[in-house]
């Protein structure tokens, strides 16, 4: 079968419902930014987008059939017809945020890396990456796999890849990591363990050049002040690449509205 017929199956017979695990970063973005939601489906994530007052938010998949049913079902949602293993049609650092919701995990070990190279692209500097992969432990949950390669393998349909920590590392090694945890979820009402990331590009570079303008176009103390909020965000946020047992804490997002609003949107 060929892969949009299979996934134009699976999305007319299965229906999932959105699981809340936006919200805690929502009040990090800003009204105004553009997000890309890579692989949509049936669109949970970007309709929760436009639900909440996001009003440039784009759905993503290559199946003309889900399209479709995104489109009926929301008219308000912008939708895209591509293939993500082809390339990104967005220019240079042109996206605020891209959404990868377990669809980064059917591709050999070069096109993983090529998709992530190609969305470290198009994101602007600071940009966000929101990304739910599968877990090496959801093996267990899966009969009759043929391992093609390291975590790898073909189920009689497509192609799987399950995520260890470490691969979580390995492929997203461009971007900072503020948040790796493995979780639990229903998916079309069965069990799923998987990996949640939220990563950010250039992070330290460009807010070493943030703090240079400070410096020059400001007053010193203020210059200091930011210096000193950002650092305390910078030990919130970067404290999980030099500690691996770093679990989130809820409160990093209300920590980052606060370092914002002192430093007058220097986050």
């Amino acid at each position: 079968m060929e892969l949009d017929k299979y996934w134009d199956n699976i999305h007319k017979k299965y229906i999932s419902t959105y699981d809340d695990w936006l919200n805690k970063y929502t009040k990090l973005f800003n009204k105004d930014f553009k997000f890309v939601e890579l692989g949509c489906g049936r669109a949970y994530s970007s309709n929760y987008l436009i639900s909440s007052g996001f009003i440039n938010v784009i759905a993503t998949d290559f199946s003309t059939e889900v399209l479709k049913i995104v489109q009926e079902e929301n008219r308000n949602l912008e939708t895209m017809l591509f293939d993500m293993t082809g390339g990104l049609p967005f220019g240079d650092n042109s996206i605020d945020v891209v959404i990868a919701d377990l669809c980064l995990h059917y591709f050999d070990t070069e096109t993983t890396k090529y998709i992530i190279k190609e969305i470290l692209r198009t994101l602007k500097p600071d940009g966000y990456l929101l990304v739910r992969v599968n877990s090496i432990k959801e093996i267990k949950n899966n009969n009759n796999l043929e391992k093609i390669d390291h975590n790898f393998y073909f189920d009689g349909n497509i192609y799987k890849r399950y995520f260890d920590e470490e691969d979580c590392k390995y492929y997203f090694k461009d971007f900072k990591i503020y948040y790796l945890e493995e979780k639990n979820m229903s998916r079309y009402d069965n069990p799923k363990v998987l990996w949640e990331l939220c990563l950010r590009k250039n992070w330290v570079k460009e807010k070493a050049s943030l703090f240079s303008e400070a410096f020059i176009y400001n007053s010193l103390p203020k210059y200091f002040f930011i210096k000193l909020f950002s650092s305390l965000a910078f030990i919130g946020f970067g404290k999980y690449s030099s500690n691996p047992s770093f679990k989130y804490n809820s409160r990093i997002p209300e920590m980052a509205l606060a370092v914002r609003a002192i430093t007058g949107g220097i986050t």
